[in-house]
């Protein structure tokens, strides 16, 4: 390759949000175009450093001989300790960033004008170490909707640097091309982690690699996956649960990545998507999603009155959301309106003051801690039940694993002087004012 580089390379890599791994295993299929990584990068120095390094590359359109002068000096700066051998590894970084966000964004290209140019050519291009049915797929043309685009578009493998063009008809008779039937999806059973003491089975098209899932073009046209900002919420969810990490240090975490105007738009368009369903056909689908977490003060606080959380961590599900928005309340007008559902997380890092309500019997069961975050311009209040049981999706293994998180359960108006007074006199503020 020589220097290429365009606009929606570009715009496509920097809406990536950085993610410290151990393993590349770590990030895997879709998360690749939300999170930018480099395995065995754990260190937010080291990250950050590389993240710069192949931004540089992509808006700059350098070589590979470019980027391993920026690579020498990262790991002397750093000392960053990397498997594998300088060349060999700094080509992964270099092929993996810059190769595969140039494809994803002519991707996006190609899927814009497949009805115009809807017969796409697979074109394989020299690498250092070609595989087979990457020189046997060459010239291979295939309309843009034969479902074999969804394994073999690339990139789909390490190292890879095949791409795709598209043609319309003229196209194909001027350069003496034609229709094709695509060859067979081999699918192919792996075992991986066995190093890091996690061994599983991974089920891949042959010609791929272990961590390229097939696309969704459905959701690639539609724009970005609306639960992918689940995915790194659930794996510091599942840290919080199996580590000693504070809270004060997970909740620092979640606020960085917050402060990220990209990362909180992705989860205001989640949230916004869900409340959407559950307005439009008044049932809920059993999802939950994180929203946010305890700020590190309101932590402090509960620490010093020995009611730590066992995460900091604030979720809402669907079923909650329709209860709020039920006809009963909307009668009494005590309910929020559906746009502050719609950017709950951006409302939960702006309260006017959070406050502790104790926990209570009730039926002679004793309830939990609750959080109340308090908001004077919407004149309202969202009650957070602390250390709530549910079931998340581990993203590694697939399977339901039991955590706790601090569950969103109601919200409404705060009516009138009597309320305020009774917020006041009743709960204790951990943070802000209600002056």
């Amino acid at each position: 390759m020589n220097t290429f580089t365009f606009e929606q390379q570009a715009k496509f890599f920097e809406k990536k949000l950085n993610l410290k791994t151990d393993s590349y295993l770590d990030v895997l299929g879709e998360e690749h175009d939300y999170f930018f990584m480099v395995a065995g990068a754990n260190r937010n120095e080291v990250l950050l450093a590389f993240r710069e390094a192949v931004d540089a590359a992509i808006e700059n359109g350098e070589t590979l001989e470019q980027f391993r002068s920026r690579f020498d000096e990262i790991v002397a700066q750093t000392g960053w300790d990397y498997n594998g051998g300088r060349n060999w590894r700094s080509r992964i970084i270099y092929d993996t960033n810059v190769y595969g966000s140039y494809n994803r964004g002519r991707l996006m290209q190609h899927l814009e004008l497949a009805e115009a140019m809807p017969y796409w050519e697979y074109q394989h291009n020299e690498c250092l170490h070609p595989r087979p049915e990457h020189e046997d797929w060459d010239g291979l043309v295939l309309r843009y909707d034969d479902p074999w685009w969804r394994y073999h578009y690339p990139i789909k493998a390490y190292g890879c640097h095949c791409t795709v063009v598209a043609h319309d008809e003229d196209d194909l008779q001027t350069y003496g091309k034609r229709l094709q039937t695509a060859p067979p999806v081999e699918m192919e059973t792996k075992i991986v982690g066995t190093r890091s003491g996690n061994p599983r089975k991974v089920t891949k098209a042959k010609g791929t690699d272990v961590g390229f899932k097939p696309w969704d073009f459905g959701k690639i046209k539609s724009g970005r996956v609306e639960t992918i900002d689940q995915i790194l919420f659930n794996k510091m969810v599942a840290a919080s649960q199996k580590t000693d990490i504070s809270n004060q240090f997970l909740s620092r975490l979640t606020s960085n990545v917050l402060d990220n105007p990209n990362a909180l738009n992705l989860l205001n368009q989640s949230m916004a998507s869900m409340v959407e369903q559950v307005v439009g056909n008044k049932v809920s689908k059993g999802v939950t999603k994180t929203v946010g977490a305890i700020p590190v003060q309101v932590l402090d606080k509960l620490d010093s009155l020995k009611k730590t959380p066992q995460t900091p961590f604030i979720a809402v599900r669907d079923e909650d959301i329709l209860h709020a928005l039920r006809d009963s309340k909307q009668a009494k007008e005590i309910n929020l309106p559906v746009e502050f559902w719609q950017n709950l997380p951006e409302k939960l890092r702006k309260p006017k003051a959070i406050l502790l309500q104790p926990n209570t019997s009730k039926n002679g069961k004793a309830e939990k801690d609750s959080l109340l975050f308090i908001y004077d311009t919407d004149k309202g209040k969202v009650a957070i039940i602390m250390d709530y049981d549910v079931k998340l999706k581990d993203p590694k293994t697939g399977k339901k694993v039991n955590a706790q998180v601090n569950m969103v359960r109601t919200a409404s108006v705060i009516n009138g002087e009597l309320d305020w007074l009774n917020l006041k006199n009743s709960f204790e503020l951990l943070w802000g004012s209600l002056d």
